[in-house]
């Protein structure tokens, strides 16, 4: 993370990956987004926590980013030791509207989805189950 504001600067896309932690909280935040290049594209797939709200929408709205994939949200019910969520916001995507603006793709924390991704889980249930059973312990 020291190396963050270095590196900004020279990311036309900035893919957020990070879990949402006392340490990432708010991480990106006006100072941040402001370094990125004009026209950089933000793409979260991490916790919505990562990202200032205000800022990325501003970013967004002013035109110094040139589009954002959220495949996460500002607002879930609230999850104890998740650094997310919130226990007095209405379960909407955010605060600010986002889908409003033309420059943002929104998906509902699905991206990971593809076509076999259920069948593969449902088999390595399976799988852990049947280890289970005939060894009395569970693999992890």
């Amino acid at each position: 993370l020291a190396d963050l504001p270095g590196l900004l600067p020279r990311a036309d896309v900035l893919m957020v990956c990070l879990p949402g932690t006392a340490a990432t909280f708010g991480l990106l935040g006006q100072a941040e987004l402001s370094k990125l290049p004009k026209g950089a594209v933000l793409v979260n797939v991490g916790r919505g926590s990562v990202v200032d709200e205000q800022a990325l929408y501003a970013a967004l709205r002013d035109g110094h980013l040139g589009g954002a994939a959220l495949d996460v949200w500002f607002n879930y019910p609230m999850i104890p030791g998740q650094y997310m969520g919130s226990s007095t916001s209405p379960y909407w995507p955010g605060n600010l509207p986002f889908h409003e603006l033309p420059t943002v793709v929104m998906s509902p924390h699905r991206g990971q989805s593809s076509d076999t991704k259920a069948s593969d889980r449902i088999q390595e249930i399976v799988k852990l189950l049947v280890t289970r059973a005939r060894t009395g312990v569970m693999p992890n």
